[in-house]
């Protein structure tokens, strides 16, 4: 069984390092006390969603009394550029080795748009997407596969009316937030809803492309 802990640093998605709750010391009592929860159920492991940029205080979350897994979003957060994702598969590998934990490797999630959008539009793009998951995969540590990312899918563009994501209304419309990249994964067929239900809609529309 594996246990995710979103935002497992205590932070809000619009806080700052100055919030008290973002990277709170006090979350490290409660990781080691679920840590030895999870002891007793063997094959049960827990990984964290850790929005921390300083390297050192990113490795206490994956210390080993603390959480098995850190989820480690510096290739989701780097441009399509050869130096940065060096730089951030250097530093990632090199944050966690005293811990003694492997590192956790992401390219999408559904928070941010998929890679698949991110390297660019067209044949260029694909081929990008492509590049990088296979990187990804050739990595030390372990990679998460974001659903729809072994099926090469893109952020979809939405109209206004079928957004669903809280951000759209605390924001008076002003961010789109994030539905693009949680869009229902296609199944089979040729045709909405692609086999994902068994009705005619789904609560996020599906691109007949």
């Amino acid at each position: 069984e594996v246990y995710l802990l979103d935002t497992a640093k205590v932070a809000t998605y619009y806080g700052t390092p100055e919030d008290p709750r973002f990277d709170n010391e006090g979350v490290h009592a409660l990781h080691r006390g679920l840590r030895r929860t999870l002891e007793d159920y063997p094959g049960a492991m827990a990984v964290g969603e850790i929005w921390v940029a300083d390297d050192e205080r990113f490795a206490r979350y994956a210390r080993p009394d603390e959480l098995h897994l850190a989820f480690n979003f510096r290739l989701m957060d780097t441009e399509w550029d050869a130096a940065q994702t060096r730089d951030g598969i250097e530093r990632s590998i090199a944050s966690l080795r005293d811990v003694g934990a492997p590192t956790c490797w992401v390219l999408s999630n559904h928070d941010r748009p998929r890679h698949r959008s991110r390297y660019g539009a067209g044949p260029e793009g694909e081929r990008r997407a492509r590049a990088a998951a296979l990187l990804l995969l050739g990595l030390p540590g372990v990679a998460y596969v974001y659903n729809g990312e072994e099926l090469g899918l893109p952020s979809v563009v939405l109209p206004d009316e079928a957004l669903q994501d809280p951000v759209w209304e605390r924001t008076g419309h002003r961010e789109r937030g994030r539905d693009a990249e949680r869009v229902p994964l296609p199944w089979r067929g040729d045709t909405p809803p692609y086999g994902f239900s068994t009705g005619t809609a789904t609560w996020l529309p599906m691109p007949a492309d």
